[in-house]
């Protein structure tokens, strides 16, 4: 059987396309308008999309002050993403949002250790999108 011929079926732990954020206006606005928390070794911001927006969208930020090399900030982004996407469904947001994760740590962290703190902070901003509601 032929792949192409196969039907694209949604991964219950994926992170399709959509969801990232690369539009510089959408950017430029998240970090003006926006709420933010912090849980080491992230620093969260965020805002509440608009009502016709369907899915959230999430943007991973590495500071290249902190890391020099192209390699280990890839690394990195590459981790929190792979944190982000194995969340589970009840963790994730009940609204869409706009969240920028910054890395604030000063060394690279295990994947585990990621995890654990990306589902933390995700519980954390759920219930502050709650109280501002």
């Amino acid at each position: 059987m032929c792949a192409a011929s196969e039907q694209h079926t949604i991964k219950p732990f994926g992170l399709p396309r959509a969801q990232i954020m690369r539009a510089q206006k959408a950017i430029e606005e998240l970090f003006h308008k926006s709420s933010s928390s912090f849980l080491y070794p992230y620093k969260a911001v965020y805002c509440l999309q608009n009502s016709n927006a369907s899915v959230s969208q999430v943007l991973f930020v590495v500071p290249k002050k902190q890391f020099r090399k192209a390699h280990e900030r890839n690394r990195i982004r590459r981790l929190m993403r792979e944190a982000y996407r194995l969340l589970p469904v009840e963790s994730r947001f009940t609204r869409p949002i706009q969240l920028g994760l910054i890395y604030v740590g000063k060394k690279e962290e295990d994947l585990a250790m990621l995890q654990k703190r990306m589902q933390k902070l995700c519980v954390e901003i759920s219930k502050q999108i709650l109280d501002l509601e």
